[in-house]
C-alpha cells in the first residue's frame, strides 16, 4: 500500500467519519470535533517510539504551523472542559441550525490556555 497512500486513505477514513457524526446528530445543537496532532502525556506509554516522538516535538513544535503542534493531554482536557462549560453558559438556541466547530491547537489554547498554565503552577507550588 505504501506509506502516503495510507496517509491519504487515513485522512480520507477521518474526514468520513466526521461528515458521519456530524450528519447523524442532526438534533443535536453543539457539534464539537477535537483535532489534535500528537497527544504528548507526562510519561511516554508505548516504548521507545513514543519517548522518541515526544522529545522530537519539543524541539520541532516551534518551527511548525501551529495546527501540527503536539498538544499536552492536560491541555487538551482542559480545553474540552472549558468548551463546554462556554457552550452550556451561552444556551443559545440557534432554532435547528448546528454549531459545529473544529478545535486545533490554536482553539485548545485561545479557549483553555491561561486557565492551563495557573493549574500548573498551582499543580508546581503543590510539590
Amino acid at each position: 500500500l505504501g506509506w502516503i497512500k495510507m496517509i491519504i486513505l487515513y485522512m480520507r477514513v477521518k474526514g468520513l467519519e466526521e461528515k458521519a457524526v456530524i450528519e447523524s446528530a442532526s438534533d443535536v445543537q453543539y457539534i464539537r470535533i477535537f483535532q489534535p496532532n500528537t497527544i504528548v502525556t507526562e510519561e511516554p506509554r508505548y516504548g521507545w517510539f513514543d519517548a522518541t516522538l515526544f522529545r522530537l516535538h519539543k524541539l520541532v513544535d516551534p518551527y511548525l504551523p501551529s495546527h501540527y503542534h503536539s498538544v499536552d493531554v492536560r491541555l487538551l482536557g482542559a480545553a474540552m472542559v472549558a468548551d463546554a462549560k462556554g457552550k452550556l453558559q451561552e444556551r443559545e438556541d440557534h432554532g435547528s441550525q448546528q454549531d459545529v466547530a473544529k478545535l486545533t491547537y490554536e482553539d485548545y489554547v485561545s479557549v483553555a490556555g491561561k486557565a492551563f498554565q495557573d493549574s500548573l503552577k498551582a499543580n508546581k507550588d503543590e510539590l
